[in-house]
């Protein structure tokens, strides 16, 4: 499964998210990254920053309720028991595009259950999110639009593709078990 929606949130709530990542209305914490993700030991010239808002079901930061009416929208989108783990990723201008390695969210489990990753796209730029579209048997593309949600099955290979054009590239990378 593999779904594309644009204008996902109102604008207002969407404009909420993304003043809040921005830093616009308050001091929005950024956590530094020493590598692309989490579980990979490999040393490597990229970095990203990041900020935790939810882990196992559980608030992890004071501005996860920034966030309700994206889980609110998600849930009457995508039915879910609940969230796994969401997070912001910040990633900086470069100089240059990069690409990310393909990766699987939640590989790190030896068995994982079922479960859904999302990734919603906070700001224009000419970054994108490659998805590996299994009834195409491609990597489909996919440039970054401002209220875009890209959802597909957890077990899909996706990679990141920074941004030359704009100083960042906000994403939020949602899990969540069906």
């Amino acid at each position: 499964m593999l779904k594309t929606i644009d204008n996902f949130l109102s604008l207002k709530d969407f404009l909420s998210i993304q003043k809040m990542l921005k830093g616009e209305d308050q001091k929005f914490p950024w956590y530094f990254q020493k590598t692309i993700y989490e579980y990979d030991s490999h040393a490597s010239p990229e970095f990203m920053f990041f900020h935790l808002f939810n882990n196992d079901n559980k608030a992890n930061s004071s501005f996860n309720d920034y966030l309700k009416p994206f889980y609110k929208k998600v849930y009457e989108t995508f039915p879910y028991s609940s969230v796994v783990r969401c997070k912001a990723n910040l990633y900086t201008n470069q100089g240059e595009s990069m690409t990310h390695g393909p990766h699987q969210d939640l590989s790190h489990l030896k068995k994982p259950f079922p479960y859904m990753s999302a990734i919603y796209h906070i700001n224009k730029c000419n970054g994108a999110t490659v998805i590996d579209d299994k009834q195409k048997n491609i990597f489909k593309k996919f440039s970054q639009k401002e209220n875009r949600l890209i959802i597909f099955s957890g077990n899909t290979t996706h990679y990141a593709v920074t941004q030359t054009n704009t100083p960042f590239r906000f994403i939020i990378n949602l899990v969540i078990k069906q």
